[in-house]
């Protein structure tokens, strides 16, 4: 008795060709759609969860995933901050036009201390294009902060204070 492969018989007797006759294309087109689903999963998720390339950036394009997207108690809007290190340093790569510097300027309720971006708080540096690049120069007890204009409630953000006079250099 022979096996035939390329046939299948129905329940009445009649012969229906195989459900691929080109097993060969079919195999190619399936690999084919299998490419494309998983490089638009990849293209589509990477485009979702695309952080900002440095740290201090907009929390509304995405925090690196070293920081947190804070809001500092009696100031305008938000933006990316990463933890400061043990030593007290920060981090120094800056969004685009940034030149603002990077100090340990902030802490937590719970004692975590966290890096912002300082600047002068006059009137010419803290427009959008200053010292903050895309951000504005807020004043807050005669130091200014690099923030970006919250949308929303920012409920998102943790809520952070400066830190004592003692540890900031102005």
């Amino acid at each position: 008795s022979r096996v035939v492969f390329a046939r299948s018989v129905h329940s009445r007797g009649e012969r229906f060709p195989h459900p691929f006759p080109n097993q060969a294309l079919f195999l190619r087109m399936a690999r084919a759609l299998l490419i494309a689903a998983a490089c638009a999963a990849l293209c589509l998720g990477a485009a979702g969860d695309a952080a900002n390339p440095t740290h201090y950036g907009d929390p509304k394009t995405g925090c690196m995933s070293d920081e947190q997207a804070v809001r500092v108690q009696g100031v305008a809007g938000d933006f990316c901050s990463p933890p400061c290190s043990s030593s007290g340093a920060c981090p120094t790569d800056l969004p685009s036009g940034d030149t603002a510097r990077p100090q340990c300027a902030l802490q937590t309720t719970g004692g975590g201390k966290y890096c912002a971006l300082l600047c002068s708080p006059s009137s010419s540096a803290n427009t959008t294009g200053g010292q903050c690049g895309a951000g504005s120069c807020q004043s807050i007890q005669g130091i200014g902060i690099c923030t970006y204009a919250a949308v929303g409630g920012s409920d998102a953000s943790t809520e952070v204070a400066v830190a004592p006079p003692a540890d900031l250099v102005v």
